[in-house]
Parts: C-alpha cells; sequence; structure tokens
C-alpha cells in the first residue's frame, strides 16, 4: 500500500470513529496543485495530471467508506470542469462520483459532524 493511500484509509478511519459524516475539500490549489481562477480556459483533460495523488487517494477512501459522504467546496461556477477532471482522475469510481455535491461558497467547512 503506497503511503497516500495507507493516510487516507487512515484518516477515513479516524472519520469515521468520531461520526463524520461529510468530508468537504476544495478544489482549486487543494485537490489539485493550481489554482484554475474559476475560469478554466483549457480542455478539462489538462488539469488530470494535476489532481494531487493524496487528495486521489483520499476522495477514493471516503467514496468507498457507506457512512461518509463527499463534497467539493470551490468559488468557481465550472462545476462541470471540475466533475470532468475528477471522472478521468478517478475513471473506476465513475458511479460513485455521481453522488458527490458541488457547494458553491466562500467557506470552506472542512468536517461536519452529524
Amino acid at each position: 500500500m503506497s503511503s497516500d493511500k495507507f493516510i487516507a484509509s487512515s484518516a477515513v478511519t479516524a472519520f469515521v470513529r468520531r461520526g463524520v459524516k461529510l468530508v468537504a475539500l476544495d478544489f482549486d490549489q487543494t485537490i489539485v496543485d493550481i489554482h484554475t481562477g474559476g475560469s478554466w480556459r483549457g480542455p478539462s483533460s489538462s488539469l488530470v495530471p494535476h489532481v494531487r495523488p493524496c487528495f486521489k487517494a483520499l476522495i477514493q477512501a471516503v467514496l468507498a467508506e457507506p457512512r461518509l459522504h463527499l463534497c467539493v467546496v470551490t468559488f468557481s461556477a465550472q462545476a462541470g470542469v471540475i466533475e470532468d477532471v475528477l471522472r478521468a482522475a478517478l475513471p473506476n469510481w465513475y458511479f460513485a462520483l455521481a453522488g458527490i455535491a458541488f457547494c458553491f461558497c466562500c467557506i470552506t467547512i472542512i468536517l461536519y459532524y452529524g
């Protein structure tokens, strides 16, 4: 198991143990290592190499845990670009990705205890 996968698995175990229900992750300069400025002009595919391996592992671990939900938080109105990037970066998780919520707001919520 890679260190990213081990850390992601450990984080998910800790989230569940603490009663976390929702994991919200920011897209720009968090899931990806660059900032799109909220108006990405290039193809979505050009962002895929910028997905950080640690967040790829974390997203997969969260999606594999039925007691957790995932939300992508962003200022960008380009949800389609973000969705395309995630689908390309995580091709085996196509159906699980359909359930991701997108939150367009100015406050990043890290963890929600419900």
